[in-house]
């Protein structure tokens, strides 16, 4: 029996879920999230295991209460090609209660999940970056400075940097430089429009040829919706082939883009910006009057903030090896 004011670790329990709920929402301020994202992005994940999800809890003459929370991942199902990737283990989410700081907490929950995942023959923990239920891409630097701190003095490197970006679309019109750089490519045979199930096997085969395995699933998840045709849009070669695209829609969100790609043979006649114009253009016509996504690259931000976009946060990737 645990003594009053003593803090424990506990495997989750479904009984757990509205108060961890409120513990992450008042602890992640930057990333709230409700019942429905829980439950779809972590008690209905294919890899879901209780032992991987922890609470520390306090005991007090009133009653136990949730301080603080981890969610780790280990595969349990193959993940499109990379299949199962024995050696990677993720942490999704971690955190705890503001008043809670400070007592070790943390240090408590983060040796715990690595030494369950170790079990589990991890020898590779990333810090969010997990497909295909990912909250955050790495760790926001500037919103969780305390993260920062317990990860690094716990081993984990940083690495390389990803932008949030975003911008609105109520007077949106497509540049004038990119419809003449449209014109220049349908002269010589490109074709750019709507995703159509006729140009399906075509697709696929360029997702595959192309892109990652995570980005082929939520290509994939759009088409198995019936969400394609309104979400998706692609250019076709001259050759009869598709050589670029764009999507929106992730996670059911109207107003998250990406991921966005074009064959690399293909991008030196602004495919890519014009897909994206034709993107952005469609989206204020159906009155969806803000566009984000959570990550790119530098030379991505580059790209986008050609296209007016801005950066509204900046997470680092991070992670940790074990020998």
């Amino acid at each position: 029996m645990a003594n009053h004011n003593e803090l424990t670790i506990y495997e989750f329990s479904e009984c757990d879920t509205d108060e961890l709920i409120a513990v992450w929402n008042e602890s992640l301020k930057r990333d709230l999230i409700c019942q429905d994202i829980f439950e779809r992005k972590v008690l209905k994940d294919d890899n879901r295991e209780y032992a991987l999800i922890l609470t520390a809890k306090e005991c007090t003459i009133t009653g136990v209460r949730i301080a603080g929370f981890l969610i780790a991942v280990h595969r349990l199902v193959p993940y499109q090609q990379r299949g199962l990737e024995p050696e990677n283990g993720w942490i999704t989410a971690m955190g705890v209660l503001p008043e809670y700081r400070g007592r070790g907490i943390g240090t408590k929950l983060l040796t715990e999940a690595e030494k369950r995942l170790r079990e589990r023959g991890t020898t590779n923990i990333i810090l969010g970056s997990y497909s295909p239920n990912y909250f955050m891409p790495g760790v926001d630097i500037m919103a969780y400075p305390e993260a920062v701190q317990l990860f690094e003095r716990h081993g984990y490197i940083r690495e390389n940097r990803g932008q949030s970006m975003y911008r609105t679309l109520f007077d949106y019109e497509i540049p004038e430089h990119i419809l003449q750089k449209q014109t220049e490519a349908e002269h010589a045979g490109y074709v750019f429009g709507s995703y159509e199930e006729a140009y399906q096997t075509r697709f696929i085969a360029f997702m595959e040829k192309n892109f990652s395995p995570g980005w082929l699933y939520n290509a994939r998840k759009l088409i198995g919706e019936g969400h394609a045709e309104s979400h998706i849009r692609i250019c076709i070669a001259p050759d009869g082939q598709v050589c670029g695209y764009c999507q929106r829609g992730m996670d059911g969100n109207e107003s998250r883009f990406g991921p966005f790609g074009v064959a690399g043979e293909c991008r030196n006649r602004a495919i890519g910006s014009i897909l994206f114009a034709h993107m952005l253009k469609d989206m204020a016509c159906r009155g969806i009057y803000l566009v984000y996504f959570m990550t790119t690259d530098e030379a991505g931000a580059r790209f986008y903030t050609r296209h007016g976009l801005q950066v509204f946060r900046e997470f680092y990737h991070y992670r940790k090896t074990f020998s």
